[in-house]
């Protein structure tokens, strides 16, 4: 029996490119490709077969015409479908079964968020949150980030596989590993801000493609928004003509339950100045008169009352060792990964000079006893 069964799936290709939001640009900017996913590969093995089907909330319609073989052995539970691919899966079958699972077929990308993460804490990745938007009825200098993000943001897909011998007898104890020509790549850095989450036999991560080491982000902070340089606050208002301080917004997660104005430090008074142009959402200062929200920071050294929660992530390394699979093969020969693509929107790297980037993934998979 062979030891090592390869299934490489070959140069999934996300083009993507700037929409305008009220004819400015924006951190957080809104982004859609140009190009259909391609997971393209053949299955190399002489003994063993390793199978490749997919799992979708609806119906593919006429599934013959794309190769695809409606399971017939029960895998599929109320309300879902399970269809086997051919050798070869095409960038048609790719675009039909990530809108069969409720993502945009056209692979649109925005920039959203997990929120915090802690791998091996976190049973799921749990809710997407959608990008804050700049408002100019800024009151509350408090916000963390509520809206749920859409299903259409950022791409989601199922991957069975099966291992069978050559007498069809079902194959357990195999690992499936990222193998060696997994690979991210893109023009503009965008690849620094792409995120693939991973669900498996008990366990989630987020692997950051070009990441050399495991690391977190921080996904709560001041955010500059609008791009006048200044980091988003609130309104002047004003009691009996007397102005009212004005307070940096909170966006986000973080580990304290901020309170206005214990988490605030004190302004001087002044008129709020307009300063320089900034698209890079994590790069405005605090305005003149503006009470800064006390946050600790790494540059420049500072502890302050306030701390970010994080977002961990893991490399793509880290699921290449037979020791941390990314499934193993059951009794019946089976296991079962969820694939989820998205930008991540905290990441300094996700800002307004990556939006006419073009992405390109290569997922490989390998087999091992």
């Amino acid at each position: 029996m062979k030891n090592n069964k390869k299934l490489a799936l070959a140069a999934a290709t996300f083009g993507i490119a700037a929409l305008a939001m009220g004819g400015s640009t924006f951190a957080w900017f809104t982004v859609v490709n140009t190009a259909n996913v391609a997971l393209q590969g053949t299955i190399v093995g002489v003994d063993d077969r390793l199978e490749v089907g997919f799992r979708t909330t609806n119906a593919i319609a006429d599934p013959a015409s794309l190769g695809l073989l409606p399971d017939t052995t029960g895998l599929a539970g109320v309300g879902e479908y399970v269809y086997w691919a051919p050798n070869s899966v095409t960038p048609t079958v790719m675009a039909a079964v990530i809108a069969a699972d409720g993502h945009n077929s056209s692979n649109e990308l925005s920039p959203i968020t997990t929120g915090s993460y802690v791998a091996g804490v976190n049973e799921a990745l749990g809710t997407f949150y959608s990008r804050p938007e700049f408002s100019a009825n800024r009151t509350n200098a408090i916000l963390p980030l509520v809206a749920d993000a859409s299903a259409d943001d950022y791409i989601g897909f199922s991957i069975i596989f099966r291992a069978l011998d050559e007498e069809d007898n079902a194959v357990a104890g195999l690992k499936i590993l990222f193998d060696e020509g997994t690979a991210f790549n893109a023009s503009d850095s965008a690849t620094n801000a792409l995120r693939v989450g991973i669900t498996g036999d008990g366990y989630t991560d987020i692997i950051h493609p070009t990441a050399p080491a495991a690391g977190t982000i921080e996904v709560g902070g001041v955010m500059d928004l609008n791009g006048d340089g200044v980091n988003d606050y609130t309104l002047q208002e004003y009691v009996s003509g007397d102005p009212l301080p004005v307070y940096e917004i909170a966006y986000g997660e973080f580990e304290e339950t901020l309170v206005v104005p214990t988490h605030w430090k004190v302004g001087t008074g002044a008129a709020v100045a307009e300063q320089y142009s900034n698209e890079l959402f994590y790069a405005g200062e605090t305005g003149v008169g503006v009470h800064g929200l006390d946050i600790t920071t790494l540059v420049p050294d500072y502890v302050g009352t306030v701390t970010p929660l994080t977002a961990a992530y893991n490399t793509i390394a880290a699921y290449k060792s037979a020791v941390t699979p990314l499934g193993t093969t059951d009794s019946s020969g089976l296991v079962e990964l969820d694939f989820m693509v998205w930008l991540e929107g905290w990441d300094h790297a996700c800002v307004n000079s990556i939006s006419n980037a073009t992405l390109g993934a290569t997922f490989a998979f390998i087999a091992v006893e």
